[in-house]
């Protein structure tokens, strides 16, 4: 039996539909207003993006700081806020517009699905919804909104289509134009809306398979390309960062994945997990409702029912996210979030379970639907519990604002947690996320800064200074603690050399003194896995007075979490500890300025000059894969006293606008203040804390010329020269201390096969990365090692020979990159000597930074063995830049002689 009938049941249904959508309103709008201060930092950044749109000052395409997420919900909420005035409420009220406007279209879905009663269940289960829905439906984050409002109406389009055409109708362009807009849109916004679309080409193909190669189809097509017009622009434009999502892919096995889907993902978005204690029976409800929902959904598909297209829809779209979901980096994080757009189309099936049980039992179907919506009004509990939290942080940000506008300070570095004060504040102050910041311009404020503070302790800020001998101001502004006025350290050093070094070894005893003698990036030893902890311990050949210790490694997570420093006093005594357990976390020191991590990040461990006959540093387990590994080794001791940088600036640009310099390398704080001091004109390498997260991975070589400068600290100086001596580059040399300058205006320049040679930039010097077009290098081991030999370029063959010293097993122990002819084969040869024992190694040639093999080879070495070992491979059709490569496996000591690589005969 029907609720109503006739004339009074639509009156009834259409008096239905009006209440729900003004009660829909109403619930949106104050959930709106207790979330309104944004104080999650997703939040805050999509507030910050619509105050920007707001105010015409920039149109991302993307959530700042990522490749995906599209703008489209924060530029609705930008309009809000042209309207009503820029606050986190009219930023608020662009989300809940969008999910509003999801309510009409549940209902419609539902209704096409049964009937009216369905309808108007389905969106009685969507005027609050569970927490998770609640929440991501009035707090802005991004498209979430928009991915649920777009997604549950292409599924709806799709299946209308569908049951349009089967139903005898004809297909209509503008229908088709209409989903191919809203699918572009919302795949522009999230690529969550994925399996939607998918199960609506699967729907349609199902119902009009006949007409689907049509003029329709392409009118889709293009309309499907307009709304998607921002992202694919984005992407041609930046490599296409967001297809690194494919990466993704394959990380759980299917059969787990799905076992997490249905098991815990799928029951927490939908609340069944955490019911309020008033309302234990809400999971039996819901679950019930979903199974006779299934039931009714094969019992109506099976009769052939005018509704198939629109269960069919249903149906496909949860299995096509269950399949999605199970093989895809969603199923690690333990958030539901990911299945949002789930809920619309499961709160179909409780409707239309609803409309079954009300054919029978009228007054239960009713009872069960308030019921479900009685249990999830438990979420405006939290929302005012959050309201208070939220309005005390709010209120700290505005107090820390006020204090830093009174002290003449604005910029900030803090957890990424603390990004809404930007907008709070009316972005009175700049605060930028110490690891990665999201909106580049704040970046590139905080490293121009000339001075700047810490949020909070973070990343251990008061104990790095402490330890490392600086200094810096503390106070507490409402519940924030705030550092600042940071003192760095003495920085008057000197190198102490290698050949000082009587011996350097790992925690395994195994001779690591070549890093303290290396010129290179590439050379690196590896400690063996599950080795915790690690130690790099050097004995000098005599007492020497130290200072400093630096390790170089490009990426940041080949340093020691944790670690401490100890020494010793005389030669076979006891090791004393000097520099306690310490968390080296985001900071290190350059010129009067604390930095965070960045493109160039070293690991410096200042103290006390102490005469010393050893030196241990140890890192402390903490995580596996966190590692002492290395390119670089030096230590220093105390030098001469030089000039603060910030006082020598004005003659170090005069100087290098003498010399018609428009670029330069040089440390943090110098490249910075340079550039910032010349308007750009002088150009200085940019930290990759200020670059985009697809900019990153770029390493670009050091292009030579008359308008470069390298502007060295003193101290490395020595490094610099020797690395231009063995790159056979000569460099005219001026003293500024508390620098040295290097330039080219009086050398001859160099060819074209050496403009760009294998140097890069270690944020201290540069230092050399292996061959490029054919270019040699020669590298001199320290120690016992052997000199090496000379390289040849043979023009006719293209044989290239390089050499490199012997490393320690552990070891990456050759890697050049070299330009390589498109569809043509080569040979790699590879000299491998052992000494004592075995040794297993594996040889390989990589392209494209390691993501492709074109050939490879495992090897296991006898004792005292001396061998050529041969690779022979086929490069694709495409000029590429391969990488042959030797790594060790295990055993004994391995020495590289001479790699060859060599053209073969077509």
């Amino acid at each position: 039996m029907k609720l109503c009938s006739g004339l009074s049941a639509r009156r009834v249904s259409a008096a239905g539909v009006v209440l729900l959508l003004a009660l829909g309103a109403g619930v949106r709008i104050l959930g709106v207003w207790t979330l309104r201060h944004h104080i999650n930092a997703d939040a805050g950044i999509v507030a910050l993006m619509a105050r920007h749109m707001a105010l015409g000052r920039q149109w991302p395409a993307f959530f700042y700081g990522q490749a995906y997420m599209g703008s489209f919900e924060p530029a609705v909420s930008a309009v809000f806020c042209r309207l009503l005035g820029i606050s986190g409420f009219a930023v608020g009220l662009g989300t809940a517009f969008l999910s509003w406007l999801t309510l009409p279209v549940v209902y419609a879905w539902a209704r096409d699905a049964r009937d009216r009663t369905a309808g108007l269940a389905a969106t009685a289960f969507c005027l609050i919804g569970p927490a998770g829905f609640f929440h991501y439906n009035v707090s802005p984050r991004g498209g979430y909104a928009a991915t649920l409002l777009l997604g549950t109406f292409c599924l709806w389009k799709g299946a209308r289509i569908a049951a349009g055409y089967r139903a005898g109708g004809r297909l209509r362009a503008g229908d088709f134009i209409l989903l191919g807009l809203a699918a572009g849109v919302g795949w522009w916004s999230n690529q969550l809306v994925a399996a939607a679309l998918l199960a609506t080409a699967a729907v349609m193909a199902v119902f009009i398979h006949r007409r689907l190669l049509s003029r329709h189809t392409i009118y889709a097509a293009i309309a499907f390309a307009a709304g998607s017009l921002p992202f694919w622009w984005f992407n041609a434009a930046h490599g296409w960062p967001t297809f690194a999502f494919r990466g993704t892919l394959g990380r759980v096995g299917a059969a787990e994945g799905l076992r997490l889907f249905f098991r815990e993902r799928l029951p927490a978005v939908l609340g069944i997990h955490v019911p309020h204690p008033v309302f234990r029976i809400y999971p039996w409800l819901v679950t019930g409702a979903l199974l006779v929902s299934l039931l009714v959904i094969v019992w109506s598909y099976k009769k052939r029912s005018a509704a198939r297209p629109f269960l069919l829809a249903i149906v496909l779209f949860v299995l096509f996210s269950a399949a999605i979901f199970s093989v895809s980096h969603f199923a690690t994080f333990r958030t539901p979030r990911y299945l949002l757009p789930l809920v619309p189309a499961l709160a179909v099936a409780f409707g239309v379970a609803v409309s079954r049980l009300a054919e029978r039992y009228r007054m239960p179907a009713v009872l069960l639907t308030l019921a479900v919506i009685g249990s999830q009004t438990t979420v405006f509990g939290w929302a005012v519990e959050y309201l208070r939290q939220s309005g005390e942080r709010a209120r700290s940000y505005l107090a820390l604002a006020d204090w830093a506008e009174g002290s003449g300070r604005r910029y900030f570095h803090g957890d990424y947690d603390h990004h809404s004060m930007n907008f709070l504040t009316e972005e009175r102050v700049v605060l930028a996320a110490a690891d990665r910041e999201r909106h580049l311009p704040y970046a590139e404020a905080l490293e121009s800064a000339e001075s700047i503070a810490v949020v909070g302790n973070y990343g251990d800020v008061a104990e790095f200074v402490s330890r490392q001998g600086g200094g810096a101001s503390y106070r507490r502004v409402e519940e924030l603690p705030v550092h600042y006025d940071f003192i760095a350290p003495r920085r008057n050093l000197a190198p102490i050399p290698a050949d000082r070094i009587a011996r350097a070894v790992n925690a395994r005893g195994l001779d690591i003194l070549p890093l303290f003698s290396s010129r290179t990036v590439e050379a690196v030893w590896r400690p063996a896995a599950g080795l915790d902890p690690d130690k790099i311990e050097v004995i000098f050949e005599t007492p020497q007075t130290v200072s400093m210790l630096r390790l170089y490694t490009p990426r940041r997570t080949e340093y020691p979490l944790v670690w401490h420093l100890e020494v010793l006093d005389e030669p076979g005594g006891p090791w004393r500890l000097l520099v306690p357990p310490t968390h080296h976390k985001v900071y290190h020191w350059s010129g009067p300025r604390l930095y965070s991590w960045g493109d160039y990040p070293r690991f410096e461990v200042f103290f006390e000059p102490v005469e010393v006959a050893g030196l241990r540093l140890s890192s402390l387990p903490y995580r596996p894969d966190w590692r002492l590994t290395p390119r670089i080794a030096q230590i220093f001791g105390p030098g001469e006293e030089l000039p603060e940088e910030a006082s020598a600036l004005p003659r170090l640009v005069e100087l290098l606008d003498e010399l018609e310099i428009t670029r330069i390398y040089a440390d943090r704080y110098a490249a910075h203040r340079v550039a910032k001091m010349t308007d750009g004109r002088i150009e200085a390498p940019r930290d990759s804390y200020v670059k985009a997260p697809w900019e990153i991975d770029r390493e670009p070589r050091i292009g030579i010329g008359p308008d470069l400068a390298f502007v060295i600290r003193k101290e490395d100086a020595p490094f610099c020269r020797a690395v231009l001596q063995t790159a056979a580059l000569e460099a005219d040399e001026l003293v500024l201390p508390p620098w040295v300058v290097f330039h080219f205006q009086n050398r001859k320049p160099p060819d074209e096969n050496r403009r760009n040679l294998p140097l890069v930039w270690t944020g201290f010097s540069p230092a050399l990365t292996g061959i490029l077009r054919g270019e040699a290098l020669l590298w001199e081991a320290a120690g016992t090692h052997r000199r090496v030999g000379t390289n040849i370029t043979d023009g006719e063959g293209r044989s290239f020979r390089a050499a490199h010293p012997g490393t320690n097993p552990g070891a990456l122990v050759f890697g050049l990159y070299l330009d390589l002819q498109p569809d043509t084969r080569y040979r790699a040869s590879f000299e491998l000597r052992t000494a004592g024992e075995g040794a297993r190694v594996r040889l390989d040639v990589a392209i494209d930074k390691g993501r492709k093999i074109l050939a490879e080879q495992d090897i296991s070495l006898s004792p005292d063995e001396e061998r050529t070992y041969l690779l022979e491979f086929k490069t694709p059709p495409r000029t590429v830049q391969a990488e042959p490569r030797v790594y060790y496996g295990g055993g004994g000591k391995v020495m590289i002689g001479r790699m060859e690589l060599e053209q073969l005969s077509p």
